[in-house]
């Protein structure tokens, strides 16, 4: 039912569309009328000049092509003025967007007071008989170097909403493996070896980073708050979403880590 709907929305602006073409097309030909009638008076009363006859016929041809292409070439326009906005738009947000990055990078260090590195301390030092020496916490060699590598392409941004765009899913699908692979893993492979097994002070430590990051996501969705809603655009989706979904540049939700 969902689905019939959203075709049943297409078809609808696409009427609207053609509905609008043909009263442009209309109007069009009435004005041509009237202005092809005042040349033929004009010239059967000889009170013309060839400059006159030269406007008229320039005029006619301007309502002839603003009839029939009148829609297309509005869209056209109203789509460049948009895209400049946007891009203008783009470069402001830019420098606020890459401050943020540039402090994740406290994140890929192997800070002591860092999640990745408490879940180390868990799983290398927690007093025998260590039930965490099984647990798997990588390394945080592999999110630093895909880190720097990201980091080295902001020479590359062009200044336009296409390539901010771009940015910003890449550095999320950072976010997304930093939160998979030294957060959720662990702390689901601790939860299912006994929380309760967990060193009190580790536990201190996790929730006082834990904080630090969650305090970092929310500067990161209130950033990305306001520059979808500068940047935002009406797309037509012809999916389970629904037509007219307002395109969302930055991910503005994030689920935040929970205690141990």
């Amino acid at each position: 039912m969902r689905r019939t709907n959203i075709f049943e929305e297409v078809e609808r602006k696409n009427e609207e569309k053609r509905t609008k073409t043909h009263q442009y097309a209309s109007l069009a030909i009435g004005a041509f009328a009237a202005l092809a009638t005042l040349t033929i008076v004009i010239i059967t009363q000889k009170l013309f000049n060839y400059v006159i006859i030269i406007i008229l016929l320039i005029i006619m041809l301007l309502v002839l092509i603003s009839g029939f292409y009148g829609v297309t070439i509005y869209q056209i326009t109203k789509s460049y003025l948009e895209k400049r906005k946007h891009d203008e738009l783009a470069k402001v947000h830019f420098k606020e967007f890459k401050i943020l990055v540039l402090q994740f990078s406290d994140f890929t260090n192997n800070l002591p007071d860092d999640i990745p590195s408490i879940m180390h301390y868990i799983k290398n030092t927690t007093p025998a008989p260590n039930p965490f020496l099984q647990i798997n916490v990588v390394w945080m060699s592999f999110i630093k170097e895909r880190y720097q590598y990201y980091t080295g392409r902001f020479d590359k941004f062009d200044g336009t909403k296409d390539s901010l765009v771009a940015l910003g899913k890449e550095f999320e699908s950072i976010l997304d493996m930093y939160d998979t692979l030294y957060i959720k893993d662990p702390v689901n492979a601790i939860r299912n070896i006994g929380q309760d097994k967990v060193p009190k002070q580790y536990k201190e430590y996790f929730n006082k980073a834990r904080l630090k990051y969650i305090a970092f996501l929310n500067d990161y969705t209130n950033f990305a708050k306001v520059a979808n809603e500068d940047l935002k655009e009406k797309e037509e989706h012809d999916d389970f979403l629904g037509a007219g979904n307002i395109f969302r540049i930055f991910r503005d939700h994030f689920d935040f880590p929970e205690e141990l």
